[in-house]
């Protein structure tokens, strides 16, 4: 009994831990695509998924949508935070630098940490339209920024969604 009951504590922990280091977003027809994780910098790289519709890539690839990040920082930080790196995740796992982002130190609101936010083209970076495909970016830090201890069990949450350009 013991022994089944390991192996199924086993099983539960791996599936918890694949749907926390991958979190993907699958929207119901109306609603925005989006994806978010709650993380640390230390369990750096995670990857975000957004679907796209044909019309959805064909924007992406046209340059009148963009990818937005959405990084919120758990408690305010007083400094710098490290360099996060964007990647375009594909097929077969290969990985293309899209954009380096840099943080600035945290503006506080009533509730917090505001989100930090970037807008990221992907037109050069996609290949040709493809209906009911996800795109899937990695977000990975900079580790000599996070060699720091205490910076690297900063706690922070990543979101991503589809805008329209300059919005």
């Amino acid at each position: 009994m013991t022994y089944d009951r390991a192996i199924r504590g086993f099983f539960v922990g791996l599936l918890a831990s694949l749907a926390a280091a991958c979190a993907h977003a699958g929207a119901a027809p109306g609603e925005p695509a989006m994806a978010s994780i709650e993380t640390t910098y230390a369990q750096l790289p995670v990857q975000l998924c957004l679907d796209a519709d044909a019309a959805t890539w064909q924007a992406l690839r046209s340059g009148a949508r963009r990818l937005a990040l959405h990084v919120r920082h758990h408690t305010p930080s007083a400094r710098y935070s490290p360099t996060l790196t964007v990647r375009l995740a594909g097929d077969a796992g290969s990985r293309r630098d899209i954009e380096t982002l840099t943080l600035g130190v945290d503006n506080v609101g009533e509730s917090g940490p505001v989100p930090q936010h970037f807008l990221i083209d992907l037109a050069s970076v996609l290949p040709p339209s493809r209906d009911g495909e996800r795109v899937c970016v990695e977000i990975d830090v900079d580790r000599i920024d996070a060699q720091d201890d205490a910076l690297a069990q900063r706690r922070v949450t990543i979101s991503a969604d589809w805008r329209a350009a300059g919005k």
